[in-house]
């Protein structure tokens, strides 16, 4: 097929071409692969692996950083006709607590996974909450685009630079992808500033998918690697020695 293109149109495809290469040449990213602790064996433990998923990201975050950020992880809400995702916010208060109690060099093994627990149930609550539609980001959007469409107004909690516009500089864009078919997966940051990070936790290990417009994709793959050895000497440590404890006094 021959295609006949006015000189302003292949104008226009020369502008977008080189807007696209400079978009994606500035993009790093970064793939790592942590073990020897998969999913089974987090179970094992008694906490959620997703929770424990995105503490290492917090963690690892806060390590690089200092800082808590907004974080995005899709949730599935296929179970409704028409459903597609909803937001779990795991940027708790238990979670940044957790990442505290971890940060403090005189904290014991049993605090630490005391904090670890408390952000998993919170973090299973809220990814309960969303895949059973009672979220609250996509509601928020709809009541947005219900008053832009319908009243023809945008109402000041959404253009008004506070709480709203500082929630959705999602700075942590997550999103995990387990199968048995695919060995890594990723996306690009939602924003300038961001990542873009796609996870796997699979029997033995967690991989990460990181990208970033910053050049700062493998610092932060550095330092979840520290925090996922941090969590897994307190995980087979507490867990283990209780697991041993009890097993010696039943016999």
């Amino acid at each position: 097929m021959e295609l006949k293109m006015s000189e302003n149109v292949k104008k226009h495809i020369t502008s977008s071409q080189q807007d696209f290469e400079k978009l994606v040449g500035g993009l790093e990213f970064q793939i790592c692969r942590m073990g020897p602790m998969g999913k089974d064996e987090i179970k094992e433990y008694g906490v959620g692996a997703d929770a424990v998923c995105q503490f290492v990201l917090q963690y690892g975050y806060y390590k690089m950083t200092g800082k808590f950020v907004p974080t995005y992880e899709s949730c599935s809400t296929a179970a409704f006709k028409h459903g597609r995702t909803e937001t779990v916010r795991s940027n708790t208060p238990e979670t940044q607590a957790c990442v505290l109690t971890f940060s403090d060099p005189n904290a014991t093994r049993d605090e630490k996974m005391k904090a670890l627990q408390t952000a998993a149930k919170k973090h299973g609550e809220l990814t309960k909450n969303a895949a059973t539609g009672k979220g609250f980001d996509r509601y928020m959007y709809m009541l947005k685009k219900f008053s832009e469409d319908e009243l023809g107004v945008t109402p000041e909690l959404f253009t008004h630079a506070g709480v709203w516009s500082h929630m959705n500089h999602i700075i942590l864009s997550t999103s995990t992808l387990s199968s048995d078919a695919i060995k890594a997966g990723g996306f690009g940051p939602v924003c300038a500033d961001g990542f873009g990070v796609g996870y796997s936790l699979i029997d033995g290990y967690m991989g990460l998918h990181i990208t970033n417009y910053e050049n700062k994709a493998e610092k932060f793959a550095q330092c979840t690697e520290e925090c996922w050895a941090e969590i897994s000497e307190v995980l087979t440590n507490t867990v283990g020695a209780k697991k041993a404890a009890g097993e010696a006094e039943a016999a």
